[in-house]
């Protein structure tokens, strides 16, 4: 699959409420409980959250949530868009806009996720129940 000319990030807005569950498909988690997970979400003090798009196209998201253990990220590209170095390219370009240090997590068998976090020059911290923890200072 080919790359993307352009990867550009925006704030989400509430009209963006509607398409975000179509961005991160859960199948255990309805329309209705997606939109009122990102409502609270975005109205959380410390939440910066963006849109992914490429080529114009809205393909994900990228949040930092900031509380008493600091920054942490997460970076959701649609699964047909994944592979394309979207979420790559829309991480660096967020880090861009962001204090440091951050951290991020995510699941062991996660490769993608993994390699997106070391391509932007996060590196593991630790390594729980939960998951991989990353840092970028």
């Amino acid at each position: 699959m080919e790359q993307p000319r352009v990867v550009s990030l925006r704030a989400i807005r509430a009209r963006d409420l509607d398409e975000l569950p179509r961005l991160e498909p859960d199948p255990s988690e309805g329309a209705e409980a997606a939109d009122a997970r990102w409502r609270r979400l975005l109205d959380e003090p410390g939440v910066d959250a963006r849109l992914v798009r490429a080529d114009g196209t809205p393909v994900g998201t990228v949040v930092r949530q900031t509380g008493p253990a600091g920054s942490e990220i997460t970076c959701r590209i649609r699964p047909d868009q994944q592979g394309r170095g979207i979420g790559t390219r829309a991480v660096r370009l967020f880090l861009d806009t962001q204090p440091r240090p951050v951290h991020a997590r995510t699941a062991t068998d996660d490769h993608a996720s993994i390699a997106v976090l070391e391509h932007t020059g996060f590196t593991p911290v630790a390594d729980d129940a939960d998951g991989i923890v990353f840092r970028l200072d």
